[in-house]
């Protein structure tokens, strides 16, 4: 594979990966990457930008081999930040989604009033539960102690 056929190649994923993953817009790489670098953080920006200029400046030399590795290099680093960092953020939309698909909101505070009584009430119920059958498995070993000391069982 030519120099010429592997930038292309390598300059048509990462516009489809932004296109596809990051809505990016535009005809070109440069124009791609400005529509998606302020969702970016700093480091894959600047890697993006990198790109962009390095893509826009081979158009217009002939590309030696080792350029053209060199970007492709490039260009497999960025596809992987783009794609570790698309996982990160998915993985976060997650956590703050409901079951139904609704984003999850904080409590009002008389929500959670009604939710602090109904567990203060729900803890206090649970001890009530707890203690009658602590006292009648006591009762029952004693019962059963005394059914054996006395011959009865």
């Amino acid at each position: 594979m030519d120099a010429s056929k592997l930038i292309a190649a390598y300059t048509q994923r990462v516009e489809d990966t932004l296109v596809e993953d990051f809505g990016g817009r535009g005809d070109s790489l440069a124009t791609i990457a400005a529509s998606v670098a302020s969702e970016l953080p700093g480091e894959l920006q600047t890697l993006l930008l990198q790109i962009a200029g390095k893509q826009e400046a081979g158009r217009h030399e002939t590309g030696a081999a080792e350029a053209a590795v060199a970007f492709a290099f490039l260009c497999g680093q960025l596809l992987e930040r783009l794609d570790q960092f698309r996982r990160t953020r998915a993985a976060e939309n997650l956590v703050f989604v409901d079951t139904d698909g609704r984003a999850v909101s904080d409590p009002e505070r008389a929500d959670l009033d009604r939710l602090s009584r109904f567990l203060v009430l729900r803890d206090r119920l649970l001890r009530k539960a707890a203690d009658f059958s602590l006292k009648v498995l006591v009762i029952g070993v004693a019962i059963l102690v005394l059914g054996f000391a006395l011959g009865l069982i």
